[in-house]
């Protein structure tokens, strides 16, 4: 009896250190959420389950999204989150920039989260434009194996098990405003040796920080969104290698345009980008018109997906955590 009684506390002590600073009305709001994650899970068993979180914009974010990251995953045994860059706005020093993206990404040192850099990673807006080598340092702290060849901030993940092979662009290793190209040639022919190189019967989904773009909100415009230069040349290479793949490209997912928004290619894939998890101030889906209001102090502050690749039907299903709706893509 006392075993079970010292076992219990136990499980208590760790279920309250997991939920220790969420609210209630998130409390109250993430089991169903985790249900509906763990019937995905259970409906694809060959396949593979992650979350996605992009454009935090500290301090336009109320930061809870860590700790919901890590009680969803401790519930349903959810192994990889990706972080799909801007962490931080801009307009600062160097090392203003590099300490708000630290103090994000570190939040998730639960975990080995696979981290993308945003155009407002580089600090652009700043004066000083944030080394490639000191946000490496940084991902590095949480994620040790980052980035495999030195510096450069693009590389691939393999899950033997499900044979799905996730490829993580930098979309702001060149910021030529001339094109709108943030690709460059040497992480261009990377990508499509990457890509013929994966094994034959295996799936590709393939991440980087910018895909779509939108016109401002204030000038009452609705076309678009479109894709952006940098967009057209990484689909591009992709739709150009992919009948000659061993392995299929399934997926690209984006953030960066702030809405939830898809695509296809012209091989059928679906582009797809998640809105912002920034819920307030400047940042938050302004660019768009019919997004819901997000006030803090309801689970709408925050933006979650957690996708599931169910490769014997052929479908990728987006459990929403937080504001906005579920989604499904057949590739």
């Amino acid at each position: 009896m006392s075993k079970l009684f010292f076992a219990i506390v136990f499980l208590l002590a760790c279920g309250a250190a997991l939920c220790d600073g969420l609210p209630a009305y998130w409390l109250d709001y993430l089991p169903g959420r985790v249900e509906a994650v763990k019937q995905d899970m259970k409906s694809a068993p060959g396949g593979d389950t992650f979350l996605f979180i992009t454009d935090c914009h500290a301090p336009d974010n109320d930061m809870f999204s860590p700790q919901i990251a890590e009680y969803v995953m401790k519930n349903t045994g959810i192994k990889l989150a990706v972080l799909g860059g801007d962490y931080m706005n801009g307009n600062a020093t160097a090392a203003e920039a590099a300490q708000t993206i630290d103090g994000y990404i570190s939040r998730y040192s639960f975990t080995h989260p696979a981290v993308l850099r945003g155009n407002h990673d580089t600090n652009y807006q700043g004066g000083e434009r944030l080394p490639e080598s000191e946000f490496a340092r940084i991902v590095r702290k949480v994620t040790p194996d980052a980035y495999q060849s030195g510096d450069r901030l693009y590389y691939y993940i393999d899950n033997k098990k499900a044979r799905i092979r996730y490829i993580l662009l930098d979309t702001s290793d060149e910021a030529n405003t001339e094109t709108g190209i943030m690709v460059d040639k040497k992480q261009q022919e990377w990508l499509r040796k990457t890509v013929l190189e994966t094994p034959r019967g295996w799936r590709i989904i393939v991440f980087q920080h910018i895909l779509f773009d939108y016109c401002p909100v204030h000038q009452g415009r609705k076309e678009g969104p479109w894709m952006t230069r940098s967009a057209d040349t990484v689909i591009g290479i992709l739709d150009s290698v992919y009948d000659k793949a061993r392995a299929e490209i399934i997926a690209v997912i984006s953030g960066h345009v702030h809405m939830d928004y898809a695509a296809r290619s012209k091989k059928g894939y679906p582009i797809i980008s998640t809105t912002c998890d920034a819920g307030r101030g400047s940042q938050a889906s302004y660019w768009d018109h019919d997004f819901p209001l997000r006030p803090s102090g309801t689970v709408n502050e925050q933006v979650i997906d957690a996708y599931t690749v169910d490769t014997l039907r052929r479908k990728i299903k987006i459990r929403r955590i937080g504001c906005g709706i579920d989604r499904e893509y057949a590739f």
